[in-house]
């Protein structure tokens, strides 16, 4: 078993796909590298199946479920059989019953080892364009509502971020005074605002209240702001959903840019058929596509960054300067920084989205993971033996 287990590890592995892309088809800089912590390599087994299992979509995480539910029943018959012949429980029982509480610990444990976006050019800043706190109804009263502001810029400053924008719901959260530590990101400010179906990523400081209170309509609440400065953004999974046949619409409401990459399971079924044709639209239209966390707390994985060239970068305008750059809609100033992974419209069957989800881990593993899984398979094989 443990040559198979190897052999599938290299025979993946030597069919490598680079574990970043940029979904605009632009070439990446060279030194662009994913950064583990060394407790991550050391179990990277565990820690990159939670990676890869975290950047499911929706339909395909509903199958790992289904796989989840069928190992529990599994050993609660394994362990019925056993109790009624009086022998020992085994592995089975202790597999079936850990598949589940893999899966849990994987999705709400924040704090553990993740990979880190490093290298890029020095005048790049890595930036997430929405992301949540538990000032947002879908992560206060949840098991994840210690995600505070705090906490959302630990998450980030992890991940490798350098600036990220507090997008809670219809809300404006109060943001700290910046304190000028290098090791943090600069939170900057933003809303994401629920109207017509659609929700829209509102990247600026504005009279909000007033904004909100005006408007009855995306036109109507997209005049009440100042353009000068406030960018509108189209979220995923919305637009796709409720204004796929307005795209020209949005932008003609004020909307410049679109996401085309949100790391929510449910955003998550973008197929690239739809990207790419976002990404036609917004050549034509000098606007602009990002791609973004969407993050909520729940676990820990980080799929996307977004470099932004800013020059002198400084802490102290760094917001409005992000934000001027993506307004001019000069393409080769902002790039995606996307992980590879396996997508809701791979030609893997969604039903074998676990087996699917680890071969892809393998297809685009460093040498140092890969050396990591490989030991890991021997140590069990050599433990199994030695029990017999």
């Amino acid at each position: 078993m443990g040559f198979i287990w190897t052999g599938l590890i290299l025979v993946a592995n030597l069919a490598h796909l680079p574990p970043l892309q940029d979904p605009t088809g632009r070439p990446l800089p060279t030194g662009y590298h994913l950064q583990y912590p060394w407790m991550y390599l050391l179990f990277a087994p565990v820690f990159s199946t939670w990676d890869a299992l975290s950047m499911l979509s929706m339909s395909r995480l509903r199958w790992v479920g289904v796989w989840a539910l069928v190992a529990v029943l599994c050993a609660v018959a394994a362990l019925l059989i056993s109790r009624r012949r009086g022998g020992a429980r085994g592995w089975p029982i202790a597999l079936g019953l850990g598949v589940p509480i893999f899966l849990v610990v994987g999705a709400l444990w924040r704090a553990r080892p993740i990979a880190r976006l490093t290298g890029g050019p020095v005048d790049e800043v890595l930036v997430d364009f929405h992301s949540h706190t538990n000032a947002s109804h879908d992560v206060r009263g949840w098991p994840v509502s210690g995600f505070d502001v705090a906490a959302n810029r630990r998450w980030h400053a992890r991940a490798g971020f350098g600036a990220a924008f507090i997008t809670d719901h219809n809300i404006s959260t109060s943001l700290p005074a910046d304190d000028g530590r290098a090791d943090l990101p600069i939170l900057c400010p933003g809303r994401e605002a629920s109207i017509e179906g659609l929700h829209v990523i509102l990247l600026g400081e504005a009279d909000w209240v007033g904004a909100v209170a005006r408007a009855d309509s995306l036109v109507s609440l997209m005049r009440s702001l100042r353009p000068d400065s406030i960018l509108a953004i189209a979220s995923l999974p919305e637009y796709s959903l409720h204004a796929w046949d307005r795209l020209g619409w949005l932008m003609a409401s004020g909307v410049t840019g679109f996401e085309v990459v949100n790391a929510s399971p449910k955003a998550n079924e973008f197929p690239r058929v739809r990207r790419d044709s976002v990404l036609a639209l917004t050549r034509r239209t000098r606007g602009f596509v990002v791609g973004v966390s969407d993050m909520h707390g729940w676990g820990a994985t980080s799929m996307v960054w977004n470099a932004v060239t800013v020059p002198q970068i400084g802490r102290t305008r760094l917001c409005r300067d992000i934000i001027g750059v993506l307004a001019r809609g000069a393409p080769s100033t902002s790039r995606i920084v996307e992980r590879a992974r396996l997508r809701s419209d791979d030609w893997w069957p969604e039903w074998l989205a676990p087996i699917g989800a680890v071969w892809m881990t393998w297809r685009t593993a460093s040498i140092p993971l890969v050396v990591s899984w490989i030991g890991w398979t021997w140590l069990l094989v050599s433990l199994r033996a030695h029990r017999r």
